[in-house]
C-alpha cells in the first residue's frame, strides 16, 4: 500500500462533508486514514506494512 493511494470508496450516500482524519493502529504503531468528500478513502500516514481499516464514523 503507498501513501495517498485510493484503497476503498465509499459509496454516494455515505460520504462525508468534509475530509475525516481516522487514526488506526498498524504495525509497529500507528497510521492515519484520511477519507474525503468523493469517498475516497487513503492511508495519509503510518506503517503501510500492516494496517487496520476498521473504524466508525457519523453521517449527516
Amino acid at each position: 500500500m503507498v501513501a495517498n493511494e485510493v484503497v476503498a470508496t465509499l459509496p454516494a450516500g455515505y460520504r462525508p462533508n468534509e475530509i475525516i482524519w481516522l487514526a488506526t493502529y498498524a504495525s509497529g504503531g500507528t497510521a492515519r486514514w484520511q477519507v474525503e468528500p468523493s469517498g475516497a478513502i487513503k492511508l495519509a500516514s503510518g506503517n503501510n506494512t500492516s494496517v487496520g481499516l476498521s473504524f466508525l464514523f457519523g453521517l449527516n
